[in-house]
C-alpha cells in the first residue's frame, strides 16, 4: 500500500503542474487590455477579461491540488520511515 502512494504523491504534483502551465498559457494569451471602451467605459471585448480570470482560477486550483500531492508524498514517506524504524 505504502509503495503505491508515492507515485499516486507524484503524479498528482505531475498533474498540478502540467494544471498550472496550462493556466499560465491562458492568462498571457487574453494579453494586456488594449480594447477600445463604449462611451458607458464597458470593455468592448469582455471575453479577453474572462478568460484572465479563468487562468487564475486555474492557477488556483493548480496550487491547491500540488499542496494537497505534496501533503500525500509526505505523509506516504513519513509512514515509510515509521515503518522502517519499526522494522529495525
Amino acid at each position: 500500500m505504502i509503495s503505491s502512494v508515492l507515485p499516486v504523491g507524484l503524479e498528482g504534483l505531475n498533474n498540478a503542474a502540467a494544471q498550472a502551465e496550462r493556466a499560465a498559457r491562458e492568462i498571457v494569451q487574453s494579453g494586456p487590455r488594449q480594447d477600445p471602451v463604449d462611451p458607458r467605459g464597458e470593455a468592448v471585448d469582455a471575453g479577453r477579461e474572462d478568460k484572465m480570470v479563468q487562468g487564475v482560477v486555474g492557477l488556483i486550483r493548480a496550487e491547491t491540488a500540488f499542496k494537497a500531492s505534496a501533503a500525500v508524498v509526505k505523509t506516504g514517506d513519513q509512514m515509510l520511515g515509521v515503518l522502517l524504524d519499526i522494522k529495525a
